[in-house]
């Protein structure tokens, strides 16, 4: 192996190193967006987290799970954003 192809392949796998580093960030700051995101929509409508868990458990549809959120009187983006 020449001298100019050695460095052209080490070239290479810096680049797909770098690469290989941009992704494996990018997926731990998306996997943490997501469990913060989950966090802060537990903490806003607690009883409504709760309502819908015994409700599965229960084996209610999600469509009876919704019409009985919204006959208590909670808005649909609440009910749309735990269903």
């Amino acid at each position: 192996m020449d001298e100019t192809t050695l460095k052209i392949t080490i070239l290479i796998l810096v680049i797909l190193f770098f690469i290989g580093l941009i992704i494996a960030f990018y997926w731990m700051w998306h996997k943490s967006m997501i469990i913060k995101s989950r966090r802060n929509k537990s903490h806003k409508h607690p009883n409504v987290v709760m309502y819908i868990h015994k409700a599965k458990k229960q084996g209610l549809t999600k469509k009876q799970i919704k019409h009985e959120l919204k006959k208590q009187g909670w808005p649909d983006d609440v009910v749309e954003q735990y269903l």
